[in-house]
């Protein structure tokens, strides 16, 4: 109990510490000359960027190896060394910003006023984070959309025998696949459809698909949790297959009236879309999302901060297969219906497996 209030009580610390003494901080900086103007600006600039090159670096894990610099590979060192500085940095600057925004509105009024002029400044930016995250889809306003785009365009519309380009942008719209029957061939398919002729579904229906059985492999977050493998790993395994989608964990942190299911399989047909479940295109891109502020055992939380502040997400957050009340599609909605309370899971790092939805993408 002490030590937690320890480390809230410094992290309370250290935020009000930004928030008071940060324009400060920047005025003396200022005042120095273009020598640190300039070094202060380099510093903000080379740590956003070694942070994020860093963290979504095929060379970096976040491990100790033992060799090198303190025992870290290079680019760990960087990420490690970079991230705090560049979410300092950040925070000092937004402090900064908010003194002076909050200065220029005191001079419109006299003294008594200045209160009210913060208090509804608060009350504003509170109600467009409130309104804003609760009408945008989470999901839609991720990369992962623009990622799906282009995988769909690449391959499912070169799979066509004969193309109809857009004489503008020389795509072809119709990505469906020619080898499944004609009321199979949507635009783009799902995974369902992609049942192999020598498999039978439960209702004895065969499949119709000429090709292999497909598994799409994804990574479950769980950046947050008490089971020692997930702290490693910070991930499970999730797949999507013609049958059922879902993932399996030894242990979860859900408490025994939170509506968490043992089995964490599903119908992928009834699987949280409607009139079908999961498009292949999506399934596809999710299992290729391989840059994502939480992305299993490369998941670091100072780089969370920031990817999720620059929107660099290509994760896919669907309902949790394992909570009964969410993952049927005709029950609920397949995404977060007030968006914002995940995108600060995004930002905090803090993805798990007891949550009404889960954060999907490639982890490695």
């Amino acid at each position: 109990m002490r030590a937690w209030s320890f480390l809230y009580g410094m992290l309370w610390m250290g935020l009000t510490s930004i928030a008071l003494l940060g324009p400060y901080l920047v005025r003396f900086i200022y005042s120095e000359g273009r020598v640190a103007d300039g070094s202060a600006v380099a510093t903000f600039i080379v740590s956003h960027l070694t942070t994020l090159l860093a963290g979504s670096s095929s060379k970096s894990d976040g491990k100790p190896t033992g060799t090198g610099a303190f025992g870290y590979k290079p680019m760990d060192l960087a990420a490690l060394v970079a991230a705090p500085i560049a979410v300092a940095s950040f925070l000092i600057v937004l402090s900064f910003g908010v003194e002076e925004l909050f200065s220029f509105l005191s001079q419109l009024c006299p003294s008594y006023g200045r209160v009210w002029i913060l208090l509804a400044c608060f009350v504003f930016s509170l109600g467009v984070a409130v309104l804003v995250g609760w009408r945008v889809d989470i999901n839609e306003f991720s990369m992962l959309s623009f990622y799906r785009n282009r995988l769909s365009r690449c391959y499912l519309g070169a799979s066509l025998r004969e193309r109809q380009p857009n004489p503008f942008t020389g795509f072809d719209m119709r990505t469906r696949v020619d080898s499944l029957p004609e009321r199979a061939r949507n635009s783009p398919p799902f995974v369902k459809d992609l049942l192999p002729d020598s498999f039978f579904r439960t209702t004895n229906e065969q499949g119709k698909y000429g090709g292999p059985f497909p598994i799409f492999c994804t990574t479950l977050n769980l950046t947050t949790g008490e089971d020692l493998g997930s702290q490693e790993t910070k991930g499970a395994s999730f797949a999507f297959t013609p049958l059922y989608s879902g993932y399996s964990v030894g242990w979860t942190d859900a408490g025994k009236n939170q509506g968490v299911t043992i089995n964490g399989y599903v119908r992928t047909k009834d699987y949280a879309y409607r009139d079908g479940g999961i498009h292949l295109d999506t399934a596809v891109a999710i299992s290729g999302a391989a840059v994502n502020p939480n992305q299993g055992y490369n998941s670091n939380r100072a780089l969370a901060f920031l990817m999720t502040l620059f929107d660099v997400r290509l994760g896919w957050w669907i309902a949790n297969p394992r909570k009964m009340d969410a993952w049927p599609a005709e029950q609920g909605r397949p995404t977060p219906s007030f968006p914002l309370k995940y995108l600060l899971k995004e930002l905090l790092g803090a993805a798990n497996d007891k949550s009404t939805y889960v954060n999907l993408s490639d982890g490695g």
